[in-house]
C-alpha cells in the first residue's frame, strides 16, 4: 500500500490468510470487525435481516459457537440484525481506499 499503516494491514492479512487456510480451511481470512465498521459507515454494503442469536455455552461439540434463528422458530423475538449478504467489490473498494489514506 506504500504507507506504514497500509503495509501493516497487508502484512496482517498475508499472515492470517495462510493461517486460516491451514487451521479452518477458509480460502480467505474472515474480517468480521471490518464488516461491522463498514455496516456502520455505509449500511447498504452489508445486507441484514432480523434474527435471534445465542451463544452455545453447554454443547460438547458446539461450545462457543453462535446459533442464529432467522425464522422465530424457538418463540424468541428476532431482536438482532444478522448480516446475510455483502457487496464484496464495494466493500473492498471502501476498505482499501480507507487503508490507503492512513499514514
Amino acid at each position: 500500500m506504500g504507507t506504514r499503516a497500509g503495509d501493516f494491514v497487508v502484512d496482517m492479512l498475508d499472515f492470517f490468510g495462510p493461517a486460516y487456510l491451514a487451521k479452518q480451511g477458509f480460502a480467505s481470512p474472515p474480517v468480521h470487525d471490518v464488516c461491522a465498521l463498514v455496516r456502520a459507515v455505509v449500511p447498504e454494503i452489508v445486507a441484514v435481516r432480523p434474527g435471534h442469536v445465542d451463544v452455545e455455552l453447554h454443547g460438547q461439540h458446539t461450545r462457543g459457537m453462535t446459533v442464529t434463528d432467522l425464522r422465530g422458530r424457538q418463540g424468541r423475538d428476532l431482536d438482532h440484525l444478522v448480516a446475510t449478504e455483502l457487496d464484496v467489490p464495494r466493500f473492498w473498494d471502501l476498505v482499501t481506499g480507507a487503508v490507503a489514506r492512513l499514514p
